[in-house]
This record gives structure tokens, sequence and C-alpha cells, in this order.
């Protein structure tokens, strides 16, 4: 990082209309010193925002959105090739605006007049330096949610926290518990997206964050190794995709990396009931499919890690493993990646023989299950009311589930061996006194 008295503005910006004692501020900042390319630009104005949005609109071809709650709106103006955020300075002075802010590394501004640096909490001095730290103990009091954030980026730029920013926190951790659980949950996701989230973990486990945050879950060393050991290349790379949510003011359909599912399992792994999961879904505002989600994952992480250690490639461990592949489905890659970072279970020493077993499993929902479940089925419930006069019943459907598992297994190829092992699951019928 260059240390920067001036920037250039970017021409993205010519657009703005001309007025003196605007602004460019936070993350913008921030992004432009560190040499990286905005992903959005937060402009601070005097006067009303919402006028200096619509002239914006006006000029780029672009539409205003109001984001926000009233008397802390947000004005962006999407339509550019970046969107364009515009809020008011507090008080009208940017001092005063960048003083309410949560990191110095957050509060520094550029003058659009002139494309000087305003830093006078020494943002510029903390990037060179590589440390997380906070504006004012004010600043994080008014916002515990900050306190989140200050773990996020320290993950996400590979900072460290300044000691007496880590102390605030844990002074103010026990104010998280009043947070939204949908401003929690973007925070979290977020920091469970990095590659770092490991290394943070356990401090805001030490310092109440995670407690608070999750009051029904207790830390656990092992869930941190857990989590350690996926961002650390341990595991198989990700093959799936959930839809995570990754915004605060809306669900979205699109999927965040897996990682922040695979990482909720592993930190999850060790809870003691399923009520206990389902508490941290709904408490970080997650969705039902997200909640769906994770409890398979760990539910699923367990019944995967009881098939270890095998029989000696008994037939019996093939039909175990079919019945584990059908129960969960298109998130076998996942839990296999989730195993190999797990690690053998009980047993320090096993960890090529437990790989061995992973790769044995692998093997066969890829190159045996799998081309056979997408085959179409030998017997259906029509079949067995036609041919058995068996109705639609609880019998109807064991039989059928039993069918399909033996030919996913490849014990069964033919509809007449399929047949015969239905007749075998068939009860006689008593004779009619």
């Amino acid at each position: 990082m260059q240390d920067k008295t001036h920037i250039r503005i970017p021409d993205a910006l010519a657009v703005l209309p001309r007025r003196t004692g605007c602004y460019l501020v936070g993350g913008t900042v921030r992004d432009l010193l560190l040499g990286n390319v905005p992903t959005d630009y937060d402009i601070a104005v005097p006067g009303d925002p919402r006028q200096f949005a619509a002239a914006v609109a006006r000029r780029n071809g672009g539409r205003m959105v109001v984001l926000g709650t009233p008397g802390r709106c947000t004005y962006r103006v999407a339509g550019g090739t970046v969107p364009i955020d515009i809020t008011g300075l507090a008080d009208g002075r940017i001092h005063n605006d960048l003083c309410l802010r949560d990191l110095t590394i957050n509060a520094m501004a550029v003058d659009l007049a002139s494309g000087a640096v305003v830093d006078r909490l020494g943002g510029r001095a903390d990037l060179r330096q590589k440390t997380i730290r906070m504006v004012s103990k004010e600043a994080l009091a008014t916002d515990p949610v900050r306190l989140l954030r200050i773990f996020r980026f320290a993950a996400a730029l590979d900072f460290q926290v300044h000691p007496d920013t880590l102390t605030a926190v844990e002074r103010y951790a026990p104010m998280l518990g009043s947070a939204a659980g949908e401003r929690m949950r973007a925070e979290f996701n977020a920091l469970l997206a990095t590659a770092r989230a490991a290394v943070w973990l356990p401090v805001m486990s030490a310092c109440g964050l995670l407690s608070t945050m999750l009051p029904h879950w207790t830390a656990n060393a092992h869930n941190f190794s857990f989590i350690a050991h996926l961002e650390a290349g341990h595991a198989f790379p990700p093959r799936m995709t959930v839809p995570m949510a990754t915004s605060t003011s809306r669900r979205t359909k699109t999927a965040p990396p897996a990682a922040v599912a695979l990482k909720y399992a592993a930190l999850l792994h060790h809870a003691d009931r399923p009520e206990h999961i389902a508490r941290a879904c709904r408490r970080l505002r997650l969705s039902a499919t997200e909640h769906r989600i994770i409890q398979q994952l760990v539910v699923g992480l367990s019944r995967l890690l009881g098939l270890y250690p095998p029989e000696n490639e008994a037939p019996g461990d093939r039909h175990r493993r079919t019945v584990f592949f059908m129960k969960t489905g298109e998130l076998t890659p996942a839990l296999l990646d989730l195993a190999v970072a797990h690690g053998a279970p009980d047993d320090e020493g096993a960890s090529v023989r437990f790989l061995a077993f992973v790769g044995q499993v692998r093997d066969q929902y890829h190159n045996q299950y799998l081309p056979r479940a997408t085959q179409p089925p030998l017997l259906t419930g029509h079949d067995l009311a036609a041919l058995f006069h068996l109705p639609p019943c609880p019998l109807t459907g064991k039989i059928l589930t039993a069918v399909e598992t033996a030919r996913r297994n490849g014990d069964l190829n033919t509809r007449h061996d399929a047949l015969a092992m239905a007749q075998t699951l068939i009860p006689p019928r008593r004779p009619v006194p």
C-alpha cells in the first residue's frame, strides 16, 4: 500500500453533480488505498442526499433505490458500471461523519473536488501496519453488530486486531444479544466465506461473542480445528452449491461459496440435540432451506463416520453405503469433503486408513451408485398392485425401497429378479376362517 495524500477520482464518478463538500467515504477509500477495485462507491454529501442521488440517476440513466430505515437511509443509484451509494454527512461535517464510523480503516474520505485524502483517525497507518482498530468504544456500543465486523475484516484482509479493540469487544459482547438476526447472519456468513475464519473463531469465542450470538451452542476446540482443516484444503474441493442467504435486506437464491454451509456444519457438528441447531438457525434468521441443509450435513456426517471402520470390505459395507447415498442424495460429495476435514473419529493414528476409506466411499458413489441411480426403477407401485394385489400402504413403500436399494447396490439387474425379491417380502396371506 502507498501512503497517498491524494487519490485520482475514478472515471465512474464523472456523473456526479459538481458540488463542494462531497466525499468518497468508507470502504471505497480503503479499497482504493489498498489498490483494489471497489465493488461500489460510497458518497457522503451535505444537504439532501435523496436530491443528490436523483440527479445522479438522471445523469447516468440509472434508477434510485432507497435502502435502510427512516433516519438511516442510503440512496443507491443502480444502472452504471458500479452501484453508487449516497448518504448525508453527519451534522454536515466530514470529520463528525468519520468519527461515527466503526473502524479506522473505514473512517477515511476523499474530497471529490480535489482528490485529497481526509484521514484524521490514523486509517492509513493502520492499513500499513495491517491492524484493525476501532474508531471509538461508543461506535461499538451504539451498534453491537460492528463487533462481528471487526473479525470479518481481520479475516478478509489478514490483519491483526488491536489489543484495545479486543478489550472493547469483550466488554460489549453481551450487547450483541439484542442485535437483529439478519444483520448478524450477514456479517457471520461473510466471515465464514473467508479462508481465515478458523483463526478468529476461537478469539471470538474467548471474547464471548459466539456464546452471545448462539446461546445454546458450546465452544469446542474440535469445531475450530475442523474448520481450520477445511480452510487448509484438507478436504477435496467442495462440489456443491447451497442457497445460503447473503443479504441483510432480502433472501437470494444465488449461493455463496459452499464453504459457508460446510463451516456451519463443522461449527455445529457437536451440538447436543437437533433443536440446538434449530435454535442457532432461528437466531441468525436462516431460512428453512438453509436450516434443512445444515441439519442434513450434520446428521449425514455422523452417519458417514458411523460407517467407519469398514468390515474388511464385506458385502454389508457396500449395502450400508448405498443406504447412506440414498438418504443423503446430492449432498454426498460435500459430506465426503467434510469427512476428510474431520478426520478419523476417535483415532488420531488412523488418518491414512480413514482417507483410504473415504476414497473407497467416493469411488463407490461416483463409479457405481450414480450410474445406477440415473436408471429407472425395476418396480413401481402399479406393478405391486397389478401383480400382487397390494394397495398403496406402508408395506408397498417398504418393498419398493428395499428393491430399489438392492438395484442401486448392484444386487438386482432384471425385472424378474425384482419381482422375485418383492415376492419374498410379502407376508403369506392367512386363510379366511
